[in-house]
Parts: C-alpha cells; structure tokens; sequence
C-alpha cells in the first residue's frame, strides 16, 4: 500500500470514527436506487472517489502549506528541464558524430581516388 493510500485509509478511518460512531445500522438508498448501504460505507465511496478521482486538480486548488512539496516540485521542474537539455545536447552529439564520419569517409575517398590515379 502506498503511502497516498495508507493516508486516505486513516482520513476515512478517523472520519467513520468520530462522525458515524454508534450509526453502524444507518442505511441510505445504494447509488444505483435498488437497495440500501450503510452509511459508513456510503461515505467511504464517496469520500474515496472525491480524493482519487482527480488529485492533480485537487493539489492545484489547494495551497501549499508544506514547503518541502514545494520544494520537491521546483526540483521535479528543474530536474525534467536538466533532462530536456541533456537529451538536446545527445542529439546534438550524434549530429556531429555522423558529420564527422561523413567528412572523414569523404577524405579517405579522395585520398584513394588520388592514390589509385596515380599508380594509374
């Protein structure tokens, strides 16, 4: 279980805890309309599908108290943009690469061509 997970199982946890204690026999009508569901089980759908169903959005729309995500954030961008030049400066690398065998193919060519004319 990842730690995203352990965190949203102790959320709902704490909140069956202090919200529903002593309404375990509560039932609403199911989502679906043909039955019933606990409570309990009812608000663990919800609030799990809320918290998974778009946690980028969510962690945009809120602030950042936690400097240290902050923190990690500004390095992820630095540490994407470090890449994307390195990868530019490989690519770069391999042109010249093949640049450089072309011009050394092209004189060991004339170098030949000129040694076989004059032994011609």
């Amino acid at each position: 279980m990842s730690g995203e997970e352990e965190l949203l199982e102790k959320a709902i946890q704490k909140l069956e805890d202090n919200v529903l204690k002593g309404d375990e026999e509560l039932t609403v009508q199911s989502e679906d309309g043909k039955g019933s569901e606990k409570v309990a089980a009812r608000v663990r759908d919800i609030v799990t599908k809320s918290l998974t169903d778009n946690p980028a959005e969510a962690a945009m729309s809120s602030p950042s108290n936690n400097p240290l995500a902050e923190e990690n954030r500004m390095l992820q961008a630095e540490l994407n943009r470090l890449e994307d030049l390195l990868s530019q400066s490989r690519a770069e690398r391999d042109e010249i690469g093949i640049k450089y065998n072309a011009v050394i193919n092209d004189k060991t060519t004339a170098a030949e061509k000129a040694a076989w004319d004059i032994n011609c």
